[in-house]
This record gives C-alpha cells, sequence and structure tokens, in this order.
C-alpha cells in the first residue's frame, strides 16, 4: 500500500487517488458523501481533481478504516470527535499561551 506516498502535483485524478491508497474510485466518490471534509475540485468537464488538503483527508479516512477496522459510519464518527477535540485544544492552547505571557510578565517585573 502506497500510503507515504509523497505528494509533487497541484491536482490529481480520481484514478490516481484510488491507486495512490489501492482503493476503489466508487469509495472514493462515496466518502465524498460521508464526510464533510472532502470535497475535490471539478474541472470544466466534471471530473474530480483531487488536492495536497483532498488527499490528507483521503489518508486520514484509509487510516481509520484499515488500522482502526471502522465501519464508514464508525470512521465519520471518530473523524469528527477528533475534529471537535482539536478545536478544543485549539482554545486550551490559547489560553495558556496567555497565562505564558502573564507569568513571563510578572517574572520580567521582578527582575527590574
Amino acid at each position: 500500500m502506497a500510503i507515504n506516498k509523497t505528494i509533487s502535483k497541484l491536482y490529481y485524478s480520481i484514478k490516481e487517488v484510488s491507486e495512490m491508497f489501492n482503493v476503489s474510485e466508487s469509495s472514493l466518490r462515496a466518502w465524498e458523501r460521508d464526510f464533510p471534509n472532502l470535497k475535490p475540485k471539478r474541472n470544466s468537464s466534471g471530473d474530480r481533481k483531487y488536492t495536497e488538503k483532498d488527499i490528507k483527508e483521503v489518508r486520514l479516512i484509509v487510516s481509520v478504516r484499515k488500522e482502526k477496522k471502522l465501519t464508514v459510519e464508525g470512521a465519520k464518527n471518530y473523524i469528527q470527535a477528533k475534529e471537535h477535540k482539536k478545536g478544543e485544544n485549539e482554545d486550551l492552547i490559547i489560553k495558556l499561551n496567555k497565562v505564558k505571557n502573564f507569568l513571563v510578565d510578572f517574572r520580567n517585573s521582578l527582575d527590574q
């Protein structure tokens, strides 16, 4: 399986992505409905063009489905929970940086 293949083009066709991850083209099309973060662009003739962001999302889906052996619904719930946690973690990081800045300023005021 070529999951760790490096990305070197701006756009990939659905066939290239399906070969890259050893999944069917129909699975990729179905995942577009099931996973809201997977939205490949389309050219003027309607062909899907996968960007680096789309390929990262496919990599995550394949990883969750195959390594954790989850169904599509289970993978969808897992990824949504992970995205939710990511938002919570970002909020926590902002708060911790504010506390850090306060403590650094306080220490600097003690040194003077």
